[in-house]
């Protein structure tokens, strides 16, 4: 069996978000927050943290829609496992699906430019195998009307996903498909739904399904701009192209050490 390269790697991106959720403004003090960080420091690898996330995410039913005389949890908890579980689920597909090529070539191959090209073939394959599975549970789902509109908008970002035939335009329907379920959730706060009750259940099942697909869709992307990024500065490339959601997740690991810096990560 070959061994996987990047095990370090995926142990620090991990590692990170544990730290973000642990001490970021908004979750700092969260029951689960700490929970997550204290299990982390407890198993420290990834793999077997996946299946203790797994576990507690099978298990949840967050509530983004209620009655109006109902009492809404804050979600915080919910959105945290969500977010650890779609971040556990991808380190351990790509490590998969890298081994199961990297078997099937025999050793690592190399691009034009001397970089392992299993890293762009394991991003697209693991893409097209998520897409492909997000498809067909979102034409199994019961859909109700002030969702249809971006029910419909989801399947045709899937739908022209896989008819793209570039690499380069993959890749920004991949990225299209992350920032409109990343709107679309960030508009729900400001948006009036009114359900009967038994919409309701139906409602906060394809929230939930769209909350975590825009999860893993946005930790692929940083796995992959992570171990782009840092194979084509191993090999000495300069490379002028942002790598924008890696970027911002620096940006934002620097801002929460700078407000808790009596903490030392590991």
């Amino acid at each position: 069996m070959n061994k996987f390269e990047y095990e370090k790697d995926f142990f620090d991106i991990v590692d990170d978000e544990v730290f973000l959720i642990e001490y970021y403004p908004e979750f700092k003090g969260e029951p689960t927050a700490k929970l997550i960080g204290d299990k982390w420091r407890e198993i420290f690898n990834y793999s077997e943290y996946r299946e203790y996330i797994s576990d507690i995410f099978s298990k949840i039913k967050p509530v983004f829609i209620g009655l109006e005389s109902d009492q809404l949890p804050d979600g915080v908890s919910d959105m945290l496992i969500i977010r650890m579980n779609a971040l556990t689920t991808v380190a351990y597909d790509y490590q998969q699906f890298y081994l199961t090529l990297l078997e099937e070539y025999g050793s690592k191959p190399l691009n034009e430019l001397g970089i392992d090209a299993l890293i762009d073939r394991t991003y697209f394959e693991l893409m097209n195998a998520y897409v492909e599975s997000f498809q067909n549970t979102l034409l199994n789902m019961e859909i109700v009307e002030p969702f249809s509109l971006f029910y419909k908008d989801l399947k045709n970002f899937f739908e022209d996903f896989q008819v793209a035939k570039t690499s380069e335009q993959v890749n920004e329907k991949i990225y299209l498909i992350q920032e409109s379920l990343s709107d679309f959730i960030d508009s729900l706060d400001e948006t009036d739904i009114d359900l009967d009750p038994e919409e309701i259940a139906l409602a906060n099942v394809f929230l939930k399904f769209a909350t975590y697909i825009e999860t893993i869709i946005y930790y692929l992307i940083v796995v992959h701009e992570t171990l782009q990024d840092k194979a084509e500065k191993n090999a000495g490339l300069v490379n002028d192209e942002l790598k924008l959601y890696i970027l911002e997740r620096d940006e934002r690991i620097q801002m929460v050490e700078t407000m808790n810096s009596h903490i030392v990560k590991n």
